[in-house]
Parts: C-alpha cells; structure tokens; sequence
C-alpha cells in the first residue's frame, strides 16, 4: 500500500509528492543557473571603478549599503546595495568595486561574491536538496 500525505486536507500520494519535489528542484536548479549567466553578462558588460561606502539605511536591524563613485566621464552617481543583511559589508568611507553598465552608469552594482552570488547559490542548493529528496522517495 502506497503511503498518503495529508496536506491541507487534500490526500497527496507518495509518488505525486515525489513528482512535485522533483519539478520544484528542477525549476529550483534552472532558475539558479539563469540567475548565474544574467549575472555573468552583466559582468561581461561593465566597467568596473573605485567608490567608497558613504552610509547605511537601517530598517529593523537590517542594512543596505549605500555608495557613491564615478563614472567614465567623472560624474558622480550614488547607488545602494540589492541586498539588504543583518550585517555592514565595511565602515563608512571604506574603498569598493563597483561595475555599472555601459551607457547606463545609473546601473550598478558592488562587486562582492554576496552582492552578487548568493542568491543564485541558495537557490541552487535548496534545488539540489529538493532533487535528494526526491531520489529518496523514490
């Protein structure tokens, strides 16, 4: 006899459960390798330069760094960070990279392995576990 889950009421069987890991964690591993080569042609089309941590925003105990530079043509430009973490990357006035997009310098990002790879790497992570798991249903 095949074993039943019972979620939200609705009885799932092993095998349909095992199937709906499986895409979970495909969808999981696909999105994250997609995540990877957006990021890597953003790289690809950059110019990288030097700025400095000017400040932080501070919500309930989580910061996002904010940061100045300038571009090609010497014009400064303030950015903040797409991560926002219960941490601060560095001190205010502290030297980072910057990448920002040619032709769009408002485009920018930190170039720190955080900033930039983290969330492909989790998602990546939580697909491989999803993929286990459903091996061991198997």
């Amino acid at each position: 006899m095949e074993t039943i889950f019972r979620i939200n009421g609705i009885a799932v069987s092993q095998h349909q459960f095992s199937i709906f890991i499986f895409i979970a964690g495909i969808i999981a591993v696909i999105s994250a390798m997609g995540l990877i080569i957006k990021q890597m042609l953003f790289l690809y089309n950059t110019k990288r330069t030097e700025g400095h941590i000017y400040g932080y925003k501070n919500s309930d105990g989580m910061y996002q760094t904010l940061y100045i530079y300038k571009d090609a043509i010497e014009k400064e430009i303030k950015g903040e960070s797409s991560i926002i973490s219960s941490s601060q990357i560095g001190n205010v006035g502290d030297k980072i990279i910057v990448a920002y997009k040619k032709g769009n310098s408002s485009n920018s990002i930190i170039l720190s392995f955080k900033e930039y790879f983290v969330l492909p790497c989790l998602m990546g992570i939580f697909g491989v576990i999803l993929l286990v798991v459903h091996f061991l249903l198997r």
